[in-house]
C-alpha cells in the first residue's frame, strides 16, 4: 500500500491504524493465556487478579503525564518509548519465574501501553477536522480491536501449549510496529507540523462548544477544573468507568469462565475472533451510521449493551451459542468508542488534546484495574458474581450519561 498516494487527511490515520493493529496483534495474543500462564506459575486467583490489575494501574499512572508531555513536546518520542518498553518488558515477562518478577514486568508493560495509547489518540485528535474525527477514531479503534481479535485467536489457539513463546511473539510484533512507525516518521512529523500551522491560522475562530456559554477560542487554555465541569467530559469519564469495569472483568475472568463451560483453546480463540470480526468488517463505516443516529445514541451503546451481554453470558452453558453472541455483542457496542471520542475531542482546544486523552483513558484504565483486582478476589467465591456486578454497574451508568448529553446537539 502506497500510503503517500492516499488523500492527505487519511495518511496519518492509516499509518497509525496499521501500527496500532500490529502492536495489538502481539499485545493481545497474551491476554487469553495470561490467567492460565499465571496459574501455571502457581499463582492463586487473587494473585492473578492483582498482576492483571497492575497492568492497568501502571497504564493509568503513565497516561496523564504522557498526555501533558506530548501537548508541549513531540508525541513521536512517546510512541517510540512506549513500543520499545513494551518489547523489552514482554520478553522479561515471558522469562519470569516468580511473583515479584511477574509484578514488575507486567507493570512495565502497563506503562508502555498507556503512553502509547495516549500518543496515538492525541495525534488523531489534533490532526483531524471536525468532519473527519468520527471516521478517524473508527479507523483507529477498528484497528485496535482487529489486532485484539486476531491476536487473541492466535494466542489462545497456540499459546496454551507454548505459554512463554507468546510473550516473545508479542515483543517481536511490538518491534515491527516500532519499525513501521519509524519508516513513516516523516509523514507523522509533517502531519503534526501542519496541524500546528492550521491551528495557528484559525486561532481567532471558535471551537465547537456545544451550546456552552462563551465559546472558547482555539488559543485559549482551559483549566483542569473547568475541563472536568464540562458535560461532555463528565459523560466521557462515566462512559470510561462503565467500559473499564466490564473490560477489567473480561481480562481477568473470560478465559477461566469460558473454559469452565467446556470450551477448548480453539473455541476460546474463536470467542475473541467473533467479537472482533464485526470491527474488521464495519468499523470503517461508522461515519455513515453517524449520519443516521445522534452521537449520544451511538455512544450509549457501549455501556448499555456491554452491561447487558456480560450478565446474559452467565446464564448460558452452550459454548457455541456464547461464541455467536460475542459477534452480536460486538455489533451492538461497535459505535460507542468512536462516538464518545468525537463528542469528547470536538469542544477542546488542540493544545490540550493530550491532556484530554490522559483524563479519558486514565478513567477507563482506573476502573479496569479496580475491576480486574476485585474480580480476581470475587472469583474465589463465584466467577458469575463478578459478571453480574460489572454488568449492573455499566447499566446504571447509562442514566447519568444520557441525562448529561440529551440537552445538547452533537453533530458528527
Amino acid at each position: 500500500m502506497n500510503i503517500r498516494s492516499l488523500p492527505k487527511i487519511k495518511n496519518v490515520v492509516i499509518v497509525l491504524s496499521i501500527a496500532v493493529f500490529i502492536q495489538f496483534l502481539g499485545a493481545m495474543a497474551v491476554s487469553p493465556i495470561l490467567p492460565i500462564f499465571l496459574k501455571h506459575n502457581s499463582q492463586k486467583e487473587s494473585s492473578v487478579g492483582l498482576i492483571i490489575a497492575l497492568f492497568f494501574v501502571f497504564n493509568l499512572i503513565s497516561q496523564y503525564p504522557s498526555g501533558r508531555y506530548l501537548d508541549k513536546h513531540n508525541p513521536i518520542s512517546v510512541i517510540i518509548f512506549g513500543l520499545t518498553l513494551f518489547s523489552v518488558s514482554s520478553i522479561l515477562m515471558g522469562l519470569s519465574t516468580n511473583f515479584s518478577e511477574l509484578m514488575i514486568f507486567r507493570s512495565l508493560q502497563g506503562i508502555a501501553s498507556g503512553s502509547y495509547l495516549v500518543s496515538t489518540n492525541s495525534i488523531i485528535a489534533k490532526s483531524q477536522t471536525s468532519t473527519t474525527k468520527t471516521k478517524a477514531f473508527a479507523y483507529l479503534f477498528g484497528s485496535q480491536v482487529s489486532g485484539t481479535t486476531i491476536g487473541a485467536l492466535l494466542g489462545s489457539t497456540f499459546g496454551l501449549n507454548h505459554l512463554r513463546l507468546v510473550f516473545v511473539g508479542a515483543a517481536i510484533l511490538s518491534l515491527f510496529s516500532l519499525i513501521y512507525t519509524l519508516l513513516n516518521l516523516s509523514l507523522i512529523s509533517h502531519t503534526i507540523s501542519q496541524s500546528k500551522v492550521s491551528q495557528s491560522k484559525v486561532s481567532q475562530s471558535k471551537v465547537e462548544a456545544f451550546g456552552s456559554k462563551g465559546d472558547l477560542k482555539t488559543s485559549e487554555t482551559i483549566s483542569f477544573k473547568r475541563l472536568l465541569a464540562r458535560p461532555e467530559i463528565q459523560s466521557a469519564v462515566l462512559w470510561a468507568a462503565a467500559s473499564g469495569s466490564v473490560t477489567g472483568v473480561y481480562e481477568t475472568l473470560w478465559s477461566p469462565f469460558f473454559l469452565s463451560r467446556g470450551a477448548n483453546g480453539l473455541l476460546l480463540g474463536l470467542s475473541w475472533f467473533c467479537f472482533g470480526a464485526p470491527y474488521l468488517l464495519f468499523s470503517w463505516k461508522i461515519d455513515s451510521l453517524a449520519k443516521l443516529l445522534k452521537l449520544p445514541t451511538m455512544a450509549i451503546s457501549q455501556p448499555l449493551f456491554g452491561g447487558l451481554f456480560i450478565i446474559v453470558y452467565v446464564s448460558i452453558h452452550n459454548t457455541y451459542l456464547i461464541v455467536g453472541l460475542c459477534a452480536v455483542e460486538a455489533l451492538a457496542v461497535l459505535p460507542g468508542a468512536p462516538a464518545i471520542q468525537t463528542i469528547l475531542t470536538k469542544s477542546i482546544p488542540s493544545s490540550q488534546q493530550g491532556q484530554l486523552q490522559g483524563i479519558f483513558l486514565s478513567s477507563q484504565i482506573a476502573f479496569q484495574a479496580i475491576a480486574a483486582f476485585m474480580s480476581g478476589i470475587i472469583a474465589t467465591v463465584s466467577i458469575g458474581l463478578s459478571f453480574y456486578i460489572a454488568g449492573s454497574f455499566s447499566l446504571v451508568i447509562c442514566f447519568p450519561i444520557f441525562f448529561k448529553l440529551r440537552k445538547k446537539e452533537y453533530s458528527p
